[in-house]
């Protein structure tokens, strides 16, 4: 009878470890399914924040272009930078930089880069740009810059680059 109870014993043990790594395997299990479908809405949500970020630089630098394309083709640059502070102001703008038809640099955030011309490669590329075009990733991680060309009637008088950050 000792026996038998020893061996009920050690079998009821056996029974409750086995049961034990069974609920500890199914709770990994199930945190590895929440982890994942953790990380596809998290992937979900950046690009979501990406294409509305990217829309928001569209915007702005067809805003600006619009707004400073009178002062631009007058060569009248003393109004430019007013307008490039109000549009970091409240925004998540990091970086503009005005160009004028020939490449130089005539208002910028960083006022070092006035009158830089194309020997920088991204003034070089935006000067040449026709219509609104989207350079993900030239700035630094997390931004996107966006390059505009600026025009009076047909004629281009400059061109604009302004740098988002993805996230607030």
């Amino acid at each position: 009878m000792q026996r038998f109870l020893g061996i009920l014993v050690v079998i009821l043990v056996l029974a409750g470890v086995a049961g034990y790594f069974t609920l500890t395997y199914q709770q990994r299990a199930r945190l590895a399914r929440l982890e994942e479908a953790s990380q596809d809405k998290m992937e979900q949500v950046e690009t979501s924040a990406r294409s509305a970020t990217q829309q928001l630089a569209e915007d702005l630098a067809r805003v600006l272009a619009t707004a400073i394309s009178g002062d631009l083709s007058r060569g009248e640059y003393g109004g430019l930078q007013s307008e490039i502070d109000a549009m970091v102001r409240g925004n998540r703008v990091v970086r503009i930089i005005v160009l004028d038809a020939s490449g130089k640099v005539v208002a910028t955030t960083d006022r070092r880069y006035v009158g830089q011309g194309t020997e920088d490669e991204g003034n070089r590329r935006a000067s040449a740009v026709q219509t609104v075009t989207v350079e993900p990733g030239t700035l630094a991680p997390g931004q996107i810059e966006v390059d505009a060309p600026v025009a009076l009637g047909s004629q281009q008088v400059g061109a604009v680059r302004v740098f988002v950050n993805i996230a607030p």
